[in-house]
């Protein structure tokens, strides 16, 4: 008869699960708001839109929302979504083209930054 090995707790992995760090809580009513504030030293334009869904007659469609900010403003969103992969959206900055997108997670502050240059001006967002 063989002897099973003699295994120790402090030789067992410990296994828990962890929070998804990426996607944020969604509230109980199912939607997840979240913060656009302009540090850039001037006005921006933008939008930030959702993923596709099926709309009532079928075809698919999206959810999106314009934004126009003095520099320091700060305005609340809130969304039900469908997002994309990690509850993100996806969002893009303009001026009458756009100029800078990316798909950022809808939970906090998404902060715009921006600073003019001789050539003209760099806007951004360090998307998560």
């Amino acid at each position: 008869m063989a002897a099973a090995p003699v295994v120790w707790a402090e030789d067992a992995p410990i296994i828990v699960p962890m929070a998804d760090p990426v996607t944020p809580p969604a509230r109980p009513d199912g939607a997840r708001c979240f913060t656009i504030k302009n540090a850039a030293p001037y006005t921006i334009m933008g939008s930030f839109r959702t993923n596709f869904f099926e709309a009532v007659d079928g075809t698919q469609a999206r959810s999106q929302t314009n934004f126009r900010m003095a520099p320091g403003a700060a305005e609340d969103y809130c969304t039900y979504g469908p997002f994309y992969s990690g509850g993100r959206l996806e969002v893009t900055l303009r001026t009458i083209v756009p100029v800078f997108t990316c798909f950022t997670v809808a939970a906090g502050e998404i902060t715009v930054r921006g600073k003019v240059e001789r050539t003209g001006s760099k806007t951004w967002i360090e998307c998560r």
